[in-house]
């Protein structure tokens, strides 16, 4: 509880100085903006989900702790996607051999 109301502290602590500078105001408006720029970039690649996977102890955690159901499946429907594309980039002469749905039964495991 004493968290919380330290963190709603430091919250009117902070709207106080905002409506007292304005230059810091424009300045944290400019860096949102800037932000939400990235992150509608971030929304055109995998990259993030690919990266977010690749941490050892985390994996899915991150997903399933924060996002809703749907979302979750999605991810990892498009990283199976992802997996498999690399997987057969890479492998394309001993995909030949094996042929594709073993080596699509073998690319992700959830």
């Amino acid at each position: 509880m004493q968290v919380r109301w330290e963190s709603l502290y430091t919250m009117i602590i902070c709207i106080y100085m905002l409506k007292q500078n304005s230059m810091l105001t424009n300045a944290l408006g400019t860096g949102m903006r800037k932000i939400n720029e990235y992150y509608e970039h971030s929304a055109e690649s995998n990259a993030h989900l690919v990266a977010m996977v690749l941490i050892p102890n985390k994996k899915l955690l991150h997903f399933r702790d924060t996002w809703d159901y749907q979302a979750v499946q999605d991810a990892i429907k498009t990283l199976q996607n992802v997996f498999v594309e690399q997987y057969n980039s890479l492998n394309k002469d001993s995909l030949a051999v094996q042929g594709k749905s073993k080596a699509k039964a073998k690319a992700f495991s959830v």
